[in-house]
């Protein structure tokens, strides 16, 4: 096909008169209707590439997101095993890069939806009108059609009544033309085919002038008008298309210079870094300066002492004294240390029971443990806790040597006498050694049952918290303070440290007791724990202290479990937030459940990092929690009616209860495949 002339404009091109020659033809009205088929389907498929690129970015930078704080988060856990230096600064710092890119791809993936939209909406209307203009159109021909072929019929009718007179009046005169019981003449034959002849030629003129009328009304009125149609149809779409093309084309370059503006700001533009200053910003010498400077810091372990040359006593001249201990600061006391340690297994070095401990330390073991513990008590402010003690009379001879000579960096004054009175007033005391602790939580560990303590000699090493009462009392309360806060000093990769104690009591004792949430607990034993937790937010390790595995009693989970509602309740918000509750009703009331999955696994994935994984910890909770409904009688839909005023607070309209029930079971059913599980659930 040829191409139009240059110098006419684009606008003036299809008035030209081959354009407008065809557009009046038979044809024209298939070749629009196919050419804005083609335009429909090509604006589908934009759409449809459109809203799969913004789920992809969508989640692109969720992740990301969320990978960052993952990181973030597992570096500084891992403090003690990992650099503390101007690398881990930088590498912090260029990892929380990811967090602004979400907020910049958020606009992105925003804009692309409504594109989406957009389109969509356009599809459906182009689409609805050609369908209706093509249906007139089509209705239109048809008449014409028909009134084409009524016409074709009437002449034919015509010409056969002619055929049957021109050989009726060349036939014989006195031939008969057929059998009949009336015979007639020729003359009243020719008579009859005349008049019908007469009636046909009338019928003839008049379809014949029918078709023409229909004809020059398509041509002239209904074709012009379609077509017209048709043309601005698919220039509508067409332009659209393009107006949206450009804009996606926009906006990609905003999120590329967005982008590259925030990681590598302009010059003279703002006082930010970028990332490759962050990066250049690391001085590896100076760092392992900093940190040997530290390291000089620490004491040494005095583990590489020559040893002394002496002669035996039987060759030496003078006479070898024995002198005191503690009054003596030469290596004559510590040879006298060693002899009276090494005899002290019978006498007062063997412990307040007169015979040495099962796991008693050999003479020089303890001498060093001993010395290094007493002598950073001299340069340490708080050495130990405040309950600790060492009492005077159970140090071992070889201790108190050992302290007459000081090492390198150690004071080489005399013990303080008055931390000697203090140690000798308390019963916890004695060498160093491991015991059972005094209850099955012997640390913040939420997954410690058992384990072991440090027991200063008789007595036993108690968390400040429950044994000593001079001790400072928490003001941080964990009840009706948002999780982000409290996770800071009570949780566990986010979660809260009382929702993770609450679920290992329910599911360690309570997941086939019948009603479990359903059934409330005592009043007063719930407020109660929740008044100890909230003076002390360590005193979590006490739920469900008290419970026998052996004779588990009923009030006790449900007490617990009655606990756990009411932390939700108490909430300064929803656990869902105020920001994204109401889109998630609003997502409940979809059709498509395909979609509405899909939706719910976005806007749990953009909840704040503790509600995202707490509601994780409890979903998957209520889902085992389920498992066991033919003991427990506990269904996920009764689990999500007495559930939900607890994690979205009941503050609604009635007509939304329904809706939030809904909400927390669907939850339960989507949390597989929005939650990766733990190793032991899958």
């Amino acid at each position: 096909m040829s191409s139009a002339p240059q110098e006419l404009e684009s606008t003036r091109l299809l008035e030209l008169a081959p354009i407008v020659s065809f557009m009046n033809g038979d044809s024209a009205l298939d070749a629009l209707l196919s050419r804005l088929k083609k335009s429909i389907g090509t604006g589908e498929e934009f759409a449809k590439y459109v809203k799969k690129r913004a789920q992809i970015e969508d989640e692109h930078y969720g992740l990301l997101k969320k990978f960052g704080n993952s990181i973030r988060m597992q570096y500084k856990k891992n403090q003690d095993a990992l650099k503390n230096d101007s690398f881990s600064r930088s590498f912090d710092l260029i990892v929380g890069f990811d967090e602004e890119l979400m907020n910049v791809g958020g606009a992105y993936v925003k804009a692309l939806n409504v594109m989406y939209d957009e389109l969509i909406a356009l599809v459906g209307t182009v689409s609805r009108s050609r369908k209706a203009t093509k249906e007139d159109a089509k209705r239109k021909e048809k008449d014409c059609l028909d009134a084409i072929q009524l016409a074709e019929k009437a002449q034919q009718k015509y010409y056969h009544l002619c055929d049957d007179l021109k050989r009726l009046r060349s036939s014989d005169s006195g031939k008969r033309t057929g059998f009949s019981l009336k015979n007639k003449s020729a003359e009243q034959q020719e008579e009859e085919l005349q008049q019908k002849i007469n009636a046909a030629d009338q019928d003839y003129r008049d379809k014949v002038a029918l078709c023409k009328k229909a004809k020059s009304e398509l041509l002239l009125v209904h074709r012009p008008s379609y077509t017209k149609i048709l043309k601005n149809l698919i220039l509508e779409i067409d332009i659209a298309m393009n107006v949206q093309l450009q804009k996606f084309a926009t906006w990609n370059e905003n999120l590329i210079m967005k982008s590259g503006v925030l990681i590598s700001p302009l010059q003279n533009t703002t006082t930010k870094k970028s990332m490759k200053q962050f990066a250049t910003d690391i001085n590896s010498e100076m760092d392992l300066y900093n940190y040997l400077l530290k390291a000089a810091l620490v004491p040494p372990t005095n583990k590489l002492v020559p040893v002394e040359y002496k002669v035996h006593s039987s060759f030496a001249n003078v006479k070898k004294t024995t002198t005191k201990p503690f009054l003596n600061n030469t290596s004559t006391g510590l040879a006298s240390a060693a002899t009276i340690g090494a005899g002290a297994g019978a006498g007062a070095g063997a412990g307040v029971g007169g015979a040495p401990p099962s796991n008693y330390r050999n003479t020089t073991a303890a001498t060093t443990t001993n010395n290094n513990i007493l002598n950073s008590s001299t340069t340490s402010s708080a050495p130990y806790p405040e309950n600790f003690s060492l009492s005077n009379s159970h140090l071992s001879p070889a201790y108190s040597q050992s302290q007459s000579q000081p090492g390198p960096g150690y004071p080489t004054s005399p013990i303080d006498a008055s931390f000697i009175d203090r140690a000798g007033t308390s019963p916890q005391n004695s060498f160093l050694r491991e015991s059972p602790s005094s209850g099955p939580y012997s640390s913040l560990d939420p997954n410690a049952s058992s384990g072991t303590t440090p027991i200063i000699g008789d007595g036993t090493f108690q968390n400040s918290a429950t044994t000593n009462t001079n001790a400072p009392t928490h003001t941080r309360p964990t009840f009706g303070v948002s999780i982000e806060e409290v996770a800071q000093y009570a949780g566990v990769e986010s979660v809260p440290l009382v929702v993770t104690r609450c679920i290992q009591v329910i599911e360690a004792h309570g997941l086939d007791l019948e009603f479990i949430y359903r059934t409330s607990g005592n009043k007063v034993a719930v407020e109660q724990m929740k008044r100890e937790i909230d003076q002390n937010f360590a005193n979590y390790v006490n739920i469900g202290n008290e419970i026998d595995s052996a004779n588990v009693m009923d009030a006790q989970i449900h007490a617990v479990a009655s606990l756990l509602k009411l932390y939700f309740a108490q909430l300064p918000e929803p656990l869902l937030t105020n920001d994204h509750i109401w889109q998630f009703l609003d997502t409940m009331k979809l059709q498509d459940e395909s979609y509405k999955a899909k939706k719910l696994h976005h806007l749990v994935y953009s909840l704040p990092d503790g509600a995202y994984y707490t509601l994780r910890a409890i979903l998957f909770h209520l889902v085992k929690v389920s498992a066991h409904k033919q003991n427990n009688k506990m269904s996920a839909n009764a689990l999500a009616t007495v559930w939900w005023p607890a994690l979205l607070h009941d503050d609604s309209n009635p007509e939304d209860v329904e809706c939030k029930a809904k909400l927390i079971e669907e939850l339960m059913v989507v949390a597989p495949d929005i939650f990766e599980l733990d190793p032991e659930d899958e």
